[in-house]
């Protein structure tokens, strides 16, 4: 199983690519530009699959869309970013925004780091479900794990007629709310992948 701090590392940083790109308008004209794009025009690129598109207009917002939203420039992001001076200026962004650390801040609750998840975060990560969904898909699975193996210590311990430790039943509340909320983000259109993944096991 693969350690959830490193499933989690690995989401933030899939999104802060992403939230970079609303922190910094100056990159958003630079890829534009490195595209062949009218840096005013809105641009919308393929990231992780054929069926996430993100896409930028006037405002300083990055949408996540299934297909391509009509009138908007079609930039080969990864393409671009294979180009040193682009690569170094996009990773240098991500780290200036502080985009990693704002991302980890988004998904603190989702695994149960900082408290419960409130609606409001958690409707803000859904609207970036499309993004997330195959690597929340794989969190949910390594928590279902540690969801068992607590869940088997504390029925162990009722059946010896021992004590709970609040500790105890508090962490398997917080893995089992955070599971939820993983599997939720996974699945809200999992119709569109889950069945070819199942047919792939």
């Amino acid at each position: 199983m693969r350690p959830l701090a490193d499933t989690c590392g690995a989401i933030s940083r899939l999104l802060s690519e992403v939230l970079v790109l609303e922190r910094d308008p100056a990159l958003r004209r630079m890829l534009a530009v490195a595209g062949g794009i009218d840096p005013d025009r809105s641009v919308v690129f393929a990231r992780r699959s054929p069926q996430v598109w993100l896409a930028w207009g006037a405002s300083s917002e990055v949408k996540v869309h299934r297909t391509p939203p009509p009138g908007h420039a079609i930039l080969d992001l990864d393409s671009i970013t294979r180009t040193p001076e682009v690569a170094s200026a996009y990773h240098g962004s991500i780290e200036s925004t502080r985009s990693v650390e704002a991302a980890a801040t988004m998904l603190a609750p989702a695994f149960g780091c900082d408290g419960l998840m409130a609606r409001s975060e958690f409707e803000r990560l859904l609207a970036w479900s499309p993004l997330l969904e195959h690597s929340c898909y794989m969190a949910a699975a390594d928590l279902s794990i540690v969801a068992e193996e607590l869940r088997e210590g504390l029925v162990s311990r009722f059946f010896r007629s021992e004590p709970l430790p609040a500790f105890e039943l508090d962490s398997y509340w917080r893995c089992v709310h955070s599971l939820a909320h993983l599997v939720l983000l996974a699945l809200r259109e999992g119709r569109l992948w889950l069945p070819n993944m199942m047919r792939e096991l």
